[in-house]
């Protein structure tokens, strides 16, 4: 499973993606608090907060995100092309920030 993580505002949390509406065979589960999966066939997408995170990301990486108190989204996933699909969708919040350990972007940089 590959990772990447998606850095919003205070109201950015996991019923963010229960409350989406998906494309035809998609499916949202909620498993606890703490995770949210979204599945396709064979495809998952398991997404759990991980804010305290932003402690582990040095200055310049910091200096890349906008928010003071920013709360982050893991998503752990077995395609790219669907968690693409799913981060992509139009229903997630606007000024949501992309890092996959390489770069921090805005997500509206990668669409």
């Amino acid at each position: 499973m590959e990772r990447l993580v998606l850095i919003g505002t205070q109201d950015f949390d996991l019923s963010v993606f229960n409350n989406l509406t998906y494309a035809e065979g998609i499916k949202c589960y909620i498993v606890s608090d703490m995770e949210v999966q979204i599945r396709r066939g064979d495809d998952i997408i398991k997404i759990e907060p991980v804010n305290k995170i932003i402690n582990q990301y040095d200055d310049r990486a910091r200096e890349k995100i906008p928010y003071e108190n920013p709360k982050i989204l893991m998503f752990s996933y077995s395609s790219k092309d669907f968690v693409l699909e799913v981060i992509s969708n139009n229903g997630l919040p606007k000024g949501l920030y992309y890092d996959d350990f390489e770069k921090i972007v805005p997500l509206d940089e990668l669409f």
